[in-house]
């Protein structure tokens, strides 16, 4: 069975997104920085990727999003750069988390699908590639 994550689940899904981030190894386009507060309060995951023809890049930050009272989502803010590094574009994205009879986090996608852990950090980097174009 999976249902919503509740907020008494928030400091278990909070080790386990940090956990996958820390553990993702991502591409020569880019970099993931995890827990910087220049992004906001732990846990903040952050996804910089970025294109070379047209110069361009998108960073995609993923906390878990303090305004949902009754459960848990990720809030995903994708904001796009220029190449002289003006921001072009923004957009905000809520991925609920679920959790399985087992205790297992899932993060559903914007397509419906769930991903759990070690898979977190991978959807992110991809929706950010996909948002770029690439």
């Amino acid at each position: 069975m999976i249902e919503r994550a509740g907020p008494s689940d928030r400091e278990a899904f909070a080790a386990a997104l940090n956990a996958d981030a820390l553990g993702f190894e991502g591409g020569d386009d880019g970099d993931v920085a995890v827990g910087e507060a220049a992004y906001g309060p732990p846990p903040t995951i952050a996804i910089r990727r970025r294109r070379e023809d047209p110069t361009r890049s998108i960073l995609v930050v993923v906390t878990i999003d303090p305004g949902q009272t009754g459960w848990l989502a990720c809030s995903v803010v994708a904001t796009e750069y220029a190449a002289d590094g003006k921001p072009t574009a923004s957009r905000t994205l809520l991925t609920p988390i679920m959790k399985s009879s087992t205790g297992e986090f899932l993060v559903e996608t914007h397509v419906g699908r769930l991903v759990g852990a070690g898979e977190y950090t991978q959807y992110f980097w991809t929706l950010a590639g996909a948002q770029l174009g690439g």
